[in-house]
């Protein structure tokens, strides 16, 4: 999975009067408190967000949450000092309200030449709406996204050795269904507990040229997977509700499902320098979505709206630095809070990507 110094974002996107034509470009402003190396956010609200950042002097996750102005100082998660010879690494973190969320990651091992393997241990740990648990250790399971649904029920997409599936939370314990060697799972989504679905591709994360692959759960059990005709593996995926979701793959394109069949692969127009790589998706519901790209060598991090049927108009993330917009979270179409390479940031603006949000 591809890493890079990353940023968190915040953009209150202001209650306005829909317009038929794409609203005004967001500015992103720098905000104070936060810096390090890999961000994760999940908001439920405009008043709530938990963020994890990973520090890049003590090589351990920092944790802060938002409270609707400002974010807490960062703290170190507990116990994630596992080791002094291992990197514990955050891959994922899902808030199901303000009383629980779950972060996800994995200790990775140096290797001779200061690489990182993935050859460690799987780690997580909860928040309880006051504090965060100590870091718990998963053993070879090594979950790397999640969509929590409350505090006794989570999904997730995992390895484990040549093993990857999909992965069950229950508050305590991990458990493992459709375990497969000939696929990679890269993120899954739930809205709710009869409505899931998990994107990935054939092969391994390292190839980059073979077909996505998606799978929903009913409520009862998984379907059979499903293999696209588009060149690259499905990188992320946001259900909103029963019946909707949006993905993306790692070569700019996008696909929607609906609860049956995927659409057609089409292209993310995100301008700039032709973006290679869409990171993350983001829906508040099945009229707003968020996508953010990477352009390519320039490393320069792009925001697109989508109302479910057409994009909007696309916003450079940082007009100075180069960034990578690889984690957003949208709890309405007027605040989102994002993330890319640098520092933090954040912007509270009136015209923004209001325009493509359909009426009703």
């Amino acid at each position: 999975m591809r890493r890079w110094f990353l940023l968190v974002l915040i953009l209150a996107l202001v209650t306005a009067a829909p317009a038929a034509a794409a609203g005004a470009a967001p500015t992103w402003t720098k905000a104070a408190g936060w810096h390090g190396g890999a961000t994760y956010v999940s908001c439920v609200s405009k008043s709530f967000c938990a963020g994890v950042v990973w520090n890049t002097a003590t090589h351990v996750p920092d944790t802060s949450v938002f409270n609707g102005q400002h974010w807490s100082s960062l703290q170190p998660l507990p116990g994630a000092d596992i080791t002094s010879d291992d990197s514990p690494v955050v891959e994922s973190i899902s808030c199901s309200s303000r009383n629980f969320c779950l972060l996800v990651g994995n200790t990775q091992v140096p290797d001779n030449q200061h690489a990182y393997s993935s050859e460690g241990q799987g780690f997580y740990a909860t928040f309880d709406g006051q504090t965060w648990s100590p870091a718990q250790q998963s053993g070879s399971l090594q979950v790397d996204n999640v969509s929590c649904l409350s505090a006794t029920l989570c999904y997730g997409v995992a390895r484990d050795n040549q093993w990857r599936s999909i992965a069950v939370f229950n508050g305590h314990n991990w458990r493992t269904t459709q375990a497969r060697t000939d696929v990679y799972y890269s993120a899954i989504s739930c809205a709710n507990a009869r409505f899931c679905v998990a994107v990935g591709k054939v092969g391994s994360p390292g190839t980059e040229q073979d077909p996505g692959i998606a799978t929903a759960f009913n409520g009862r059990s998984w379907s059979k997977l499903v293999r696209m005709s588009n060149p690259s593996g499905l990188e992320a995926v946001d259900c909103p509700r029963t019946g909707f979701c949006l993905a993306v793959d790692h070569i700019g394109g996008a696909r929607t499902f609906n609860g049956h069949a995927w659409s057609r692969r089409q292209s993310v127009p995100l301008g700039g320098p032709h973006p290679t790589f869409l990171g993350s998706v983001t829906c508040a519901s099945s009229h707003f979505c968020l996508v953010g790209g990477d352009a390519g060598s320039t490393d320069v991090g792009w925001a697109i709206p989508f109302n479910g049927h057409a994009w909007g108009r696309t916003s450079r993330v940082d007009a100075h630095d180069p960034v990578w917009s690889n984690t957003f979270s949208c709890p309405s179409a007027y605040f989102c809070v994002g993330g890319g390479t640098g520092d933090i940031w954040a912007s509270r603006n009136q015209n923004n990507f209001v325009s493509t949000k359909r009426r009703g």
